[in-house]
C-alpha cells in the first residue's frame, strides 16, 4: 500500500498537482472512503462523550460555594448555644 501511495503522489506532481490536492483525491474517491467517513464521526462522538463525562466527574465534587472543599469547621458546631 506504501508503494501504491508513493506512485499516486509521483503520478499527481507530474500532473501538476499540489499535495493538498492529491490527498483529498485519495481520501474522497477510494474504495473505503464512506468508511472513514463513518470513522471520523464515531471517534468525534466518542471525544464528544468523554468530554461530558469528565466535565460531569469534575463538577460532582465542587460545593455549592464553588470551592472544592467544605468552609465549613468544627469550631462553628462547638460554639452553638
Amino acid at each position: 500500500m506504501f508503494n501504491e501511495l508513493t506512485q499516486f503522489y509521483k503520478i499527481g506532481k507530474e500532473l501538476g498537482l499540489k499535495r493538498s490536492e492529491i490527498n483529498r483525491i485519495f481520501l474522497s474517491s477510494g474504495k473505503h472512503s464512506l468508511l472513514y467517513k463513518f470513522t471520523r464521526v464515531v471517534l468525534f462522538a466518542m471525544l464528544a462523550v468523554a468530554i461530558v463525562l469528565a466535565v460531569v466527574v469534575v463538577s460532582k465534587n465542587i460545593y455549592p460555594s464553588g470551592t472544592l472543599y467544605s468552609s465549613v469547621k468544627l469550631k462553628d458546631f462547638t460554639n452553638k448555644k
